[in-house]
């Protein structure tokens, strides 16, 4: 079965439980590439925490204050040594503005 997703993260382990998690930015950006430094202890809390970073990044985006970002699901694969790449599946939910 061939995993679905809608986005995914590069993940680079540096050592002492440091991790580079970086994505490709919005296309009003020049698609320029966003990285967020992750400490854990394992590489699933790593890629649980790196998912967690690019939801909250979703959410400062065109819809920012509008919605809500949520992690449905993650499949974590390993490209080469130190380099894992995951692929999230997000949910949008409108947030109720207060009026």
């Amino acid at each position: 079965m061939k995993p679905t997703y809608q986005n995914l993260i590069r993940m680079k382990y540096l050592g002492n439980g440091r991790y580079n998690a970086s994505w490709l930015g919005w296309p009003s950006q020049g698609n320029k590439r966003v990285t967020k430094r992750i400490t854990a202890d394992s590489n699933e809390l790593a890629a649980y925490d790196s998912a967690k970073a690019f939801a909250a990044w979703l959410e400062t985006g065109p819809m920012g204050d509008k919605c809500n970002c949520t992690i449905e699901s993650l499949t974590m694969g390993q490209d080469v040594t130190d380099i894992h790449m995951i692929g999230i599946v997000t949910k949008w939910t409108r947030k109720e503005l207060d009026q």
